[in-house]
């Protein structure tokens, strides 16, 4: 089954617009480096790579 990721986001800022928000929130934190092998994560709001 294919995974509609813009409805998905859609319904997730719909029942918590705090979700979205770049000033609190997971868009907030910057997740840094791993301990284990000091790489980025693949994903972040912002920074890393």
């Amino acid at each position: 089954m294919e995974l509609d990721k813009a409805a998905l986001r859609r319904e997730l800022l719909r029942a918590e617009p705090w979700l979205g928000a770049l000033d609190v929130g997971p868009q907030a934190v910057d997740a840094g480096t791993c301990e284990r092998c000091d790489r980025w994560p693949r994903r972040t709001g912002h920074g890393g790579g």
